[in-house]
């Protein structure tokens, strides 16, 4: 007999996540994806929404505030389901670099390399070659666990600033040179 349908959903959810989890070594599915006929990816992204409104409501009650609706929190019971599956499902940065940090991980530990052209490491649709070169061109937009995370676990560290790419031209800049160039051209072409 089903007691309640909202916990019956949750652990047929559970399981297609836990199924996912297993499958590609990370709790951390697009949002299109699909496993045992469930919508992982949208299911895990309304899971991490709640458990976000879970720990704004925790400050908020810690902080001494009455009165909070709970709805829509996710119990610790839940929590502790989720996080038996992959202690990092909800991250604090984007959903998206967890994923390819995961994969990035599993392949190092399978004997793997990082580096190369983007395109020559895909590993379930993501390129982890360009997103590893992402990480040590932009190592100062990382946060401290990212960094830590990028250098002891995957072996990445910052580009030497000789190897940093140029830096984008910004817009207004882009058109202060047009104006310049249409300026030579008009006071060349008069002559």
């Amino acid at each position: 007999m089903v007691w309640s349908a909202f916990d019956s959903a949750f652990t047929d959810n559970l399981t297609a996540v836990a199924g996912y989890a297993a499958e590609h070594g990370h709790a951390c599915p697009p949002n299109e994806a699909v496993w045992g006929g469930r919508p992982v990816g949208t299911i895990m992204k309304n899971l991490r929404t709640a458990q976000r409104r879970t720990e704004a409501l925790e400050r908020r009650a810690e902080a001494g505030e009455e009165g909070l609706d709970w709805t829509g929190a996710l119990t610790a019971d839940r929590k502790a389901a989720l996080d038996a599956i992959d202690p990092a499902w909800c991250p604090t940065w984007a959903v998206e670099w967890q994923r390819c940090f995961a994969l990035a991980w599993r392949h190092v530990k399978a004997g793997g390399t990082l580096t190369g052209d983007p395109g020559s490491v895909v590993v379930q649709g993501e390129d982890l070659a360009a997103w590893a070169r992402t990480q040590r061109v932009g190592w100062d937009k990382l946060g401290p666990a990212q960094q830590w995370l990028c250098e002891h676990v995957l072996g990445l560290e910052p580009l030497a600033a000789e190897q940093l790419p140029p830096a984008k031209v910004g817009h207004a800049e882009k058109e202060r040179r047009n104006l310049a160039a249409a300026a030579q051209y008009r006071n060349g072409r008069a002559t």
